[in-house]
């Protein structure tokens, strides 16, 4: 217990000692006030007549204050009066049919995509024996574009197979042809 004591008070004085001596403890709290009285926040804002102003206010609530930025030199007055507002340059805004068309591309493309997706799996869903000539018939269906296809094959000799196949998938036809040779 007197072991504990004794180190306890050695840390004690040692501990206020390194503050005192160069009074960092006064130097931190004086700190530690200067950032609660620069704590500001952004709080709200608005739009008047070309200018701008924004609120900051202590964490606290206690200061409110305002930021004041003029927007009018921002107008365009250096352009004519166009139709697309006053004291500007005329723009380019698409019409709407342009934008519809190029949205309609865009889908028409997904949808191409899907439909030959669709075929392929169709396709690949076929296995054919390589020993003799087969034919198969293969589906795709499911949240999507559906597919079938159909897939023939015949044997070349005892190494050699020969096949292809053609799948449709709404208006996409996807069509393949292989030869496998066996060692």
């Amino acid at each position: 217990m007197k072991t504990f004591l004794l180190t306890a008070t050695a840390a004690t004085l040692i501990a206020t000692s390194g503050f005192a001596g160069d009074n960092r403890y006064d130097q931190l709290a004086d700190r530690i006030e200067v950032v609660n009285i620069e704590d500001q926040r952004l709080t709200d804002g608005n739009v008047t007549n070309g200018v701008l102003t924004l609120y900051t206010e202590d964490m606290d609530g206690d200061s409110r204050r305002p930021v004041v930025i003029d927007l009018s030199s921002l107008a365009g007055a250096d352009g004519i009066n166009g139709t697309n507002g006053s004291d500007g340059v005329d723009g380019y805004i698409p019409d709407v049919t342009e934008l519809q068309a190029s949205i309609n591309e865009l889908q028409d493309g997904q949808v191409t995509a899907l439909e030959a997706s669709s075929a392929a799996a169709a396709i690949a869903g076929i296995s054919l024996n390589h020993n003799y000539g087969s034919v198969g018939i293969g589906g795709a269906f499911g949240h999507g574009p559906n597919a079938m296809a159909i897939r023939a094959g015949v044997p070349v000799g005892e190494r050699l197979f020969i096949s292809s196949s053609v799948a449709k998938s709404g208006s996409t036809i996807l069509g393949t042809a292989s030869i496998t040779y066996s060692f």
